[in-house]
């Protein structure tokens, strides 16, 4: 059955995101937590000899993806980067059956931007 609520993907994304950054590895995973005023659905944070490196991981249940999907993805990244703190990934999760237009898809490869395709 397709995802129709954006908080029905978190389980699997924080799983996949998990996997990808463990806990051995010094990640420490925060999902909805407030950053400089926004919420960001997942932010993965190391710290390591004064340097922080993030990743920042954002869900959209939707059935298209759209420049605003983009753009809210780079804001939410200028605002945790600077000083000692890094942005290692950018993630965008989405459900399988959300579709992609070329344009789209040739504007995520050149912000940088990681697809997480979540069946359900």
């Amino acid at each position: 059955m397709p995802f129709r609520y954006e908080e029905e993907m978190y389980p699997y994304v924080w799983r996949n995101l998990r996997n990808k950054y463990p806990t051995a590895a010094g990640w420490e995973i925060r999902n909805q937590d407030i950053w400089e005023g926004i919420r960001i659905d997942f932010v993965c944070e190391r710290r390591s000899r004064g340097r922080i490196e993030r990743v920042v991981c954002d869900a959209k249940c939707r059935e298209r993806v759209n420049m605003d999907d983009i753009n809210q993805i780079n804001d939410y990244c200028r605002c945790l980067a600077g000083g000692n703190a890094i942005i290692r990934e950018k993630i965008l999760a989405i459900p399988s059956h959300s579709r992609i237009s070329v344009n789209i898809k040739n504007t995520i490869k050149r912000n940088n931007i990681q697809l997480m395709i979540l069946r359900g």
